[in-house]
């Protein structure tokens, strides 16, 4: 972590972290079962990936790498 972030900063984050999560949870939850699967992995993946990114400047570890298409 760096030095740089203050309490309330951190706060956010882990504000953010939580609110991912939390759709992240609700949609795997649906998936299959309520409204448009396809629609849920998207959100799923978004999420996860916004949540994956805020650890890695949390921890300042490099970007994740670009796949090749």
């Amino acid at each position: 972590m760096s030095e740089k972030e203050s309490i309330h900063e951190l706060g956010l984050m882990v504000q953010d972290i939580t609110d991912s999560m939390t759709k992240v949870a609700t949609n795997i939850a649906l998936l299959g079962i309520e409204g448009n699967a396809d629609e849920q992995m998207k959100i799923i993946t978004e999420e996860n990936n916004k949540v994956l990114d805020r650890i890695r400047k949390l921890y300042n570890l490099p970007p994740a790498p670009v796949p090749d298409k």
